[in-house]
């Protein structure tokens, strides 16, 4: 169920408060040891970039969680967000009965 009332967590924010500030981890080194680019990284911090199904895999091999969790992160982020962006349009589908 998507939260109603405001955006869902962006799996960038988790992943900075609850991972790399809590473990002492730079960005660089982080995206180093994932082998990807500092940008890549960066701009998934900055909530600006999307966890692909690549970027699960290697986060849930570091951290030991399952790709399952980055990607559902990501997901209620871009449900929300179409959402919100098409509620007009979404609102004028009448359901099949």
């Amino acid at each position: 169920m998507l939260p109603t009332h405001r955006k869902p967590t962006h799996p960038g924010e988790v992943l900075r408060e609850e991972f790399l500030l809590p473990h002492n981890i730079t960005q660089k080194e982080f995206a180093e040891r994932l082998g990807i680019s500092t940008h890549t990284l960066s701009d998934i911090i900055r909530e600006r970039g999307r966890i692909s199904p690549e970027i699960a895999l290697r986060l849930s091999r570091f951290w030991g969680t399952t790709p399952n969790f980055w990607l559902h992160l990501q997901q209620q982020v871009d449900l929300w967000s179409v959402s919100q962006s098409k509620n007009e349009s979404l609102s004028a589908i009448q359901p099949f009965h």
